[in-house]
């Protein structure tokens, strides 16, 4: 009976699938403000959450943060440390998968030329039930994005992820290959 038992316990970590959380890439002049979404799927048994956001804070600043889709208004707190961190806590959910935030990140005047990555540096899940840490059986994988910041005179040449280009963004010249992605 305890082998069973053990087969059935192995069974079900092993078929567990990832939650993912993602943040998107995008491409801005100095002067805009970008929306970073944070995103997630696989939400159904969480009951909160709390999520460090990391960006290099001499190439953007953070403006604040909206409450996206997923969760419920008046269950989400977050705090700018002003060093380029971000948490946000969450205990309550509207929706099984969605935006959780929208980030807005202004990229700095004279910041041509560089990035920041905006990555998900921690993210804890808890279940409904408040006793069960979610990434035990089933871990968070993540998507980290980035803020390309150039020039409106620049001569772009491959994107090498998919980017968004935030509206009202002016290139020179964009020259994209084969297997680039852009959004506008």
């Amino acid at each position: 009976m305890r082998v069973l038992a053990f087969f059935f316990l192995c069974l079900t970590l092993s078929t567990a699938s990832a939650r993912m959380l993602t943040t998107g890439s995008f491409v801005a002049n100095p002067g805009m403000v970008v929306s970073v979404p944070l995103a997630a799927d696989a939400l159904a048994d969480v009951g909160a959450a709390t999520v460090v956001l990391n960006y290099d804070s001499t190439v953007v600043s953070c403006l604040g943060v909206e409450t996206g889709e997923a969760v419920s208004p008046e269950k989400m707190t977050y705090a700018d440390t002003g060093a380029g961190q971000i948490v946000l806590v969450i205990s309550g959910f509207r929706k099984e998968s969605g935006t959780l935030a929208t980030v807005r990140l202004l990229a700095r005047e004279g910041t041509q030329g560089l990035y920041s990555d905006v990555t998900i540096a921690e993210a804890d899940l808890a279940a409904k039930d408040g006793l069960t840490d979610l990434a035990v059986a089933n871990p968070v994988t993540t998507v980290n994005g980035m803020i390309r910041v150039v020039a409106t005179s620049a001569d772009v040449s491959r994107l090498e992820n998919a980017f968004a280009v935030n509206p009202k963004t002016t290139l020179k010249n964009l020259t994209l290959e084969s297997g680039d992605a852009v959004m506008a």
